[in-house]
């Protein structure tokens, strides 16, 4: 019995060795594995770049910002690294991260910047520098910025200027520009002497493009001379010192040998205002830079007071005349009156 039993613990043990083997190797092969993956797991080395917090969208050109970015250590280690951020060409800081904590974020912040001196829009770069990283498709981050330029200013006063009449009806007139690149709405003041004062408001005016604003018209002028004082007031300038344009005006009784020549625009067309002490007969010459007549305005008679004739800008033929400057030749009577005038683009429909 004792021998039969041998026996048949021997068959088991012999029928069992197999399975035991392999579940021995499996074994020691889940506890390499183990061991491999731990070793995997605490050598693994990954830190990225998650999102750039500033500078992004519209930047104004006066403003002061401190660059940012977010970052992330994705390793199992306590790691240090630089962290770059760049901005167009002007702008290249690099910023040390001392030990940072496995599986944690940080905020990096660079030094501040001021220099937003090139409108335009420009690509803002930030990225991690860790010589071991393992993962480097994560390292960096892109977006980009505009910088935002509002600006506007007068540029010319064209009326009153020179010497009018105290009875004359004048429209004051200027034109103003838009120097910045984003489009501005704002007022502009007439201000002459201590006897005019008066707003009027320009809309949506686009970047890079100018306008003639006319103020209300005035006619009961003061003898003397009297300063005259257009300026822009648009709340957020960012330049100021193109704002205003400064002139002057002499206001005096008109006599009989002496005629008052004025011209300012109005819209797309050119009024040509003047004041006859008496009735007289009047024509009216316009010629470009080469001394040819462009337009001609037969003579006819006009009474004495204020006139004007209004250039609706156009040759003999009809055709739109070029920017650019041009002579007017205005015959009263037996003299000659010549004034130079600038025809320069305007936006329309204001």
């Amino acid at each position: 019995m004792n021998i039969i039993l041998h026996k048949q613990k021997y068959s088991l043990f012999v029928n069992l060795a197999p399975a035991m083997l392999f579940l021995s190797i499996l074994s020691g092969y889940c506890q390499d594995n183990a061991q491999k993956s731990s070793k995997d797991i605490d050598a693994f080395v990954d830190v990225e770049c998650i999102r750039i917090i500033r500078p992004v969208g519209e930047i104004e050109s006066t403003a002061i910002v401190t660059p940012s970015c977010l970052v992330h250590n994705r390793g199992s280690e306590n790691v240090s690294y630089t962290v770059r951020m760049k901005i167009g060409t002007f702008y290249n800081q690099t910023v040390q991260v001392l030990d940072h904590i496995s599986d944690s974020f940080r905020l990096v912040t660079f030094p501040a910047c001021s220099i937003w001196v090139i409108r335009g829009t420009y690509i803002v770069s930030c990225s991690t520098e860790l010589t071991k990283d393992q993962n480097t498709n994560n390292d960096k981050q892109i977006d980009s910025i505009k910088i935002i330029v509002e600006d506007v200013g007068c540029t010319d006063i064209y009326a009153p200027t020179d010497t009018v009449d105290s009875t004359q009806l004048v429209v004051p007139s200027v034109r103003v520009y838009n120097y910045g690149n984003i489009t501005a709405s704002f007022n502009v003041r007439m201000i002459i002497g201590s006897f005019y004062n008066k707003i009027v408001a320009v809309s949506s005016l686009a970047p890079r493009n100018n306008h003639p604003v006319n103020f209300p018209a005035y006619s009961n002028w003061p003898i003397g001379t009297h300063i005259v004082t257009c300026s822009t007031e648009f709340t957020t300038d960012m330049n100021r010192s193109n704002n205003k344009k400064i002139g002057s005006v002499t206001v005096r009784r008109i006599s009989a040998d002496t005629i008052n020549f004025m011209s300012f625009p109005k819209g797309s067309d050119y009024v040509l205002q003047f004041s006859l002490y008496q009735s007289n007969r009047v024509s009216l010459k316009i010629r470009n830079v080469s001394g040819e007549i462009i337009k001609n305005i037969p003579s006819h008679i006009l009474p004495a007071g204020v006139q004007q004739i209004i250039w609706n800008c156009r040759d003999s033929n009809g055709n739109r005349v070029a920017f650019g400057v041009y002579l007017v030749e205005l015959n009263i009577g037996q003299k000659t009156y010549r004034k130079r005038i600038a025809i320069l683009p305007i936006k329309e429909n204001y």
